[in-house]
């Protein structure tokens, strides 16, 4: 932009010096006059047209040196943005290709093939784990009867000694009550 605006202003300036050493090559007033307000005209309408196309300086926001920082990672996320629009082209350029047609039929085809045998596979073992649910719900069964009576014979089998125990502490209670009350007025 920079360049432009002086750019823009060295044409400006030759222009200018042009228009003036015409006043010097001695022209008569009256031709002068006309050719001055000619010149005069299309010097302003030269300025006008640098002004809106060739200088684009801001002169309210002037842009400040970035931090080296900033510039690296401006750098950076540049470099990752091509980097993504040329591996998006690139895929796009395979996908569009015959080998990336034919990559596509095969990875169809391979599904297709994947999704037949998960649905022979399910087919074949629904049975089986039918099978297999009913037998374990037999076996639970099996295992929770065995299980309660094998705690029915423990609790009777322990019962005597419970009783023995309970019978011992309401003893030792009523001893240390009566032991305890000896000694209230």
């Amino acid at each position: 932009m920079e360049t432009q605006y002086h750019c823009a202003h060295i044409h400006t300036h030759i222009y200018i010096y042009r228009l003036s050493s015409l006043k010097l090559t001695g022209l008569s007033n009256t031709s002068w006059g006309l050719k001055q307000t000619t010149l005069n005209m299309k010097l302003y309408l030269i300025l006008a047209f640098v002004a809106f196309t060739g200088c684009q300086a801001n002169l309210f926001y002037a842009d400040e040196p970035k931090p080296l920082l900033e510039q690296l990672t401006n750098a950076f996320w540049s470099y990752v943005a091509q980097a993504t629009r040329t591996t998006e082209d690139t895929l796009k350029m395979i996908r569009e290709s015959q080998l990336g047609q034919e990559v596509n039929v095969r990875m169809t085809q391979s599904a297709d093939i994947a999704s037949e045998y998960a649905v022979t596979l399910k087919e074949q073992m629904d049975p089986m784990l039918e099978e297999l649910r009913s037998k374990i719900t037999k076996e639970t069964e099996v295992f929770m009867e065995l299980l309660s009576q094998n705690l029915i014979g423990i609790r009777d089998k322990l019962k005597p000694y419970s009783d023995n125990l309970k019978r011992q502490i309401q003893e030792t209670v009523k001893k240390f009550i009566d032991a305890v009350g000896s000694f209230t007025p």
